[in-house]
């Protein structure tokens, strides 16, 4: 099949993109936004290759499935439309220039250390570079990807108080992910990160509330989300 690339000048911004249809036997960045979101949501766990193969294809079926849409494994328009229901950008390489978002990151990079070229909203070398020597201080894959988990770990690691949705039984996503890799180093859970707020999950936080002395409810709000940072880097 031919490979599947964005036009120049289109936007790789999950939830406002501009994207074909991809199925099985495809290649290209379309496909990496894909395995991205599917990965966000818990239900991908192959490496971010931008092919798309088996698991790829089990993936979209799995969140079609989920989504009330016919599970034929092909990321057309309505597929896409339930994807891009994310208001977190993805920031990947190519991503549009000058874009706001990018300069938010680099002002965040550049608070921390890990970037010295200027603030200028380009995604690019020097800048996916300190991504990545981000990524690796934190225990995260180095991929160079801004993802929602690397998104969380940035404005935790500048102090900044960001006002999140409470989190609980039944929530899911990359904020989801986010807790369970807290909880994960913190020792209070040893489930995989699969992006689904689950009774273990819920179980993890009691018992960091617990702890911490906050109202026991199994809700990660605001209390709990410092909390989950704190016991973290402890």
């Amino acid at each position: 099949k031919p490979i599947a690339q964005p036009k120049p000048g289109v936007t790789k911004y999950i939830h406002g993109a501009t994207c074909p249809v991809v199925s099985e036997g495809d290649s290209g960045d379309y496909v990496k936004l894909v395995q991205i979101r599917l990965k966000e949501l818990g239900l991908y766990n192959g490496y971010i290759d931008s092919y798309f193969g088996h698991e790829t294809l089990k993936a979209v079926k799995c969140f079609q499935e989920r989504a009330d849409l016919y599970p034929d494994g092909v990321a057309n328009k309505l597929t896409w439309a339930k994807l891009n229901a994310s208001q977190i950008p993805v920031i990947i390489s190519g991503f549009k220039e000058g874009r706001s978002e990018v300069i938010t990151l680099q002002k965040r990079l550049k608070t921390l250390g890990y970037y010295k070229g200027g603030v200028d909203g380009v995604f690019k070398f020097a800048t996916i570079e300190s991504v990545k020597a981000f990524q690796l201080s934190v225990g995260l894959i180095p991929d160079g990807v801004v993802g929602p988990v690397t998104w969380e770990e940035l404005e935790n690691a500048c102090g900044l108080t960001v006002k999140r949705q409470p989190l609980k039984a039944g929530s899911v996503g990359g904020g989801v992910m986010a807790v369970q890799e807290a909880l994960k180093k913190s020792g209070y859970y040893s489930g995989g990160l699969t992006g689904e707020f689950d009774g273990d999950t819920e179980r993890a936080v009691q018992m960091l509330q617990a702890d911490k002395g906050l109202q026991v409810n199994g809700v990660v709000e605001d209390d709990t989300w410092i909390a989950l940072y704190d016991a973290k880097k402890s």
